[in-house]
């Protein structure tokens, strides 16, 4: 006879794995690309080889379009890429600089010309189109480029969010700071750091001790009803990616100037010009 105490202890046993395994399928820190395999009449192309290349670090990965001449590539790291297309009876095409950010969707497709395969054609991918039909949320990069250009507070790179249509700084003294999202409360966004939850549970804000602002190479911020993988807060859904390593050897330097006024706690510099370190 099966003892009544198996059932419930597989039932928690289950529930354990399932909280375990949770962060799993959570937000990632990822990009994708999707589109079509076509030939100069428009015909989609099924069964052609696709071989997408991360610029940076040269890793590699193939898929094979559908029946419907579609193929995608998902769980991309932000990077530029280049992607190869081969199909019989029709010239090598070769997309190079095809830019994955985090949390989109890089709509691409791919023109074949008939020909030799071993004959290739190089093309640059063409900009999104401001119309995204692969997807129903509305989100914002804010990119490497403008975080090292534009000026920061206390190099504070989340203020950059403001640059997001839909995204106000908070009221003056709202606990925990930040900005609203589409009239939701500060405490309504999530903040995930590489796919971590990055937040102070005691004031539902981001964690303020992570600063290092050249080590962040994008940020999304989505504005509309978040996607099934975030699903925690009502607010803006902050996807954080920092910097990982690439072929190619490269350091950055900083430094941050400051009038020597704003540091009454030294006069003895008031007349010198004072580059203070940057921590």
């Amino acid at each position: 006879m099966i003892s009544p105490k198996i059932p419930r202890r597989l039932s928690i046993l289950i529930c354990s794995l399932a909280l375990v395994l949770a962060p799993v399928a959570s937000a990632s820190p990822t990009g994708s690309i999707a589109g079509f395999v076509k030939d100069q009449s428009g015909a989609n192309i099924s069964g052609a080889k696709l071989t997408l290349i991360n610029a940076s670090t040269n890793a590699k990965e193939e898929a094979v379009s559908d029946s419907n001449g579609g193929f995608q590539f998902l769980q991309l790291a932000p990077s530029v890429y280049s992607l190869h297309v081969e199909a019989s009876g029709f010239k090598k095409e070769v997309v190079n600089d095809v830019l994955v950010q985090v949390d989109q969707i890089t709509h691409l497709d791919a023109t074949l010309q008939v020909g030799s395969v071993a004959e290739t054609i190089e093309v640059l991918s063409e900009a999104t189109p401001l119309l995204e039909s692969d997807r129903s949320t509305l989100s914002n990069v804010i990119d490497s480029q403008v975080i090292s250009d534009m000026p920061l507070n206390a190099r504070q790179y989340l203020d950059l969010a403001l640059l997001t249509p839909g995204v106000l700084p908070s009221s003056a003294g709202t606990q925990g700071g930040g900005f609203n999202v589409s009239g939701a409360r500060s405490q309504s966004n999530i903040f995930l750091l590489d796919g971590v939850s990055n937040i102070d549970t005691q004031i539902n804000s981001a964690l303020g001790n992570f600063r290092i602002t050249d080590a962040v190479q994008e940020f999304a911020v989505q504005t509309s009803v978040a996607t099934a993988e975030f699903g925690r807060g009502t607010g803006g859904q902050v996807n954080i990616v920092t910097k990982s390593g690439t072929n190619k050897f490269h350091d950055e330097e900083s430094a941050a100037p400051q009038p020597v006024r704003c540091n009454p706690w030294r006069p003895h510099l008031e007349r010198q010009a004072v580059l203070l370190p940057v921590l």
